[in-house]
């Protein structure tokens, strides 16, 4: 009980601030994986976003929270790009079927929660990287949360 006492003593509110990045990182996989499976989603956005989510909280344990926020921005940022490879084909094939008919963009399925995990990732993407570089534990504290 004290190691975790000391694991949450020494750290200060960007620390969380990172935790809460990475928890919405995963959300967004999930809306992914759950709202746009028929074009053609799988899980993989959720899966790299809860890697990098582990990533970050098993380097943290080490005291490298900022390497660890680093990857948490890349997995991300990886989510991001895997989301947009895996439904792009299905979003291009229904423009260039309205193309033809009559441009609607209400009649496009899918494409508010599309932008919507567009959005949220890239978001995430860019705070984890500015996370990366600010400081994640007091200044006082030892390096070793354990050895406190």
């Amino acid at each position: 009980m004290n190691l975790l006492k000391n694991f949450i003593k020494t750290r200060n509110i960007a620390f969380y601030i990172a935790c809460s990045v990475g928890i919405v990182s995963i959300v967004t996989g999930i809306v992914a994986a759950a709202t746009l499976s028929f074009a053609g989603a799988t899980a993989l956005p959720l899966v790299l976003a809860l890697i990098g989510l582990v990533v970050f909280l098993a380097l943290s344990l080490f005291g490298y929270e900022r390497l660890g926020a680093a990857f948490m921005g890349a997995f991300t940022f990886g989510a991001f790009l895997v989301t947009l490879m895996e439904v792009y084909e299905h979003f291009l094939e229904v423009v260039q079927n309205q193309a033809m008919g009559g441009f609607d963009l209400g009649a496009i399925e899918g494409l508010p929660a599309l932008i919507v995990c567009v959005i949220l990732f890239v978001v995430c993407a860019i705070a984890a990287n500015v996370l990366a570089w600010v400081r994640l534990r007091k200044k006082d504290s030892p390096v070793a949360w354990y050895a406190a």
